[in-house]
């Protein structure tokens, strides 16, 4: 009869633990969806994308950076679109019409790829509500920043990049690309036709 109660007891607390660790993957797996998908920078120059990735998959943007846990889900951000895939005038002296290319890019033998489709972070791991630890090339100056990102309360995305400490860095907010669109369908409507052509 004892060993049956112990029986029971291990039973439930056996179940308790398979509901809590199901409850924290879930909670996890949620946390992560808030990341995970089309961003558009907040002048609506550039779409990106955030993508978990295997590490056979993983840029060498992040090739310094320090050995994570084999089960951890890696993060990066890809450039899918620009609003002006080639140079304008308000683009200095560069050649006008033009497929954009890395420019900036501190090294010579890079500045001919394009931008549409770089991956411009990588290295980014799930801590608590935010995406930290990685970096993210800025290609308008051709410099690699250290990054966190983290959702809001109104589905923005916030991103902090930084040299060295966090203190130091800037912030800027990127918004999920279907509302964005919605939003800037919206102000090109027929309702506002009328705006446009007074």
């Amino acid at each position: 009869m004892k060993f049956m109660r112990m029986g029971i007891v291990y039973f439930i607390f056996i179940q308790l633990y398979l509901c809590l660790l199901a409850a924290t993957v879930h909670a996890s797996e949620s946390v992560a969806d808030e990341f995970v998908g089309k961003w558009v920078m907040p002048d609506g120059a550039a779409l990106l994308e955030i993508i978990p990735v295997s590490n056979e998959e993983r840029s060498i943007i992040s090739s310094s950076h320090r050995k994570l846990p084999q089960r951890v889900a890696i993060y990066q951000i890809r450039l899918l679109a620009l609003r002006d895939p080639e140079f304008t005038s308000a683009d200095g002296d560069v050649p006008i019409g033009k497929m954009r290319t890395d420019i900036h890019n501190p090294e010579k033998a890079l500045r001919q790829h394009p931008l549409q489709g770089m991956i411009l972070g990588d290295g980014f791991y799930q801590q608590d509500d935010a995406l930290v630890g990685g970096k993210i090339y800025d290609p308008g100056s051709g410099n690699i920043y250290r990054a966190e990102l983290k959702p809001t309360a109104d589905g923005m995305l916030e991103v902090r990049g930084f040299l060295g400490i966090s203190l130091f860095g800037r912030t800027m907010h990127w918004h999920r690309a279907e509302p964005f669109f919605a939003r800037v369908t919206a102000m090109f409507s027929s309702e506002f036709e009328a705006i446009l052509i007074q």
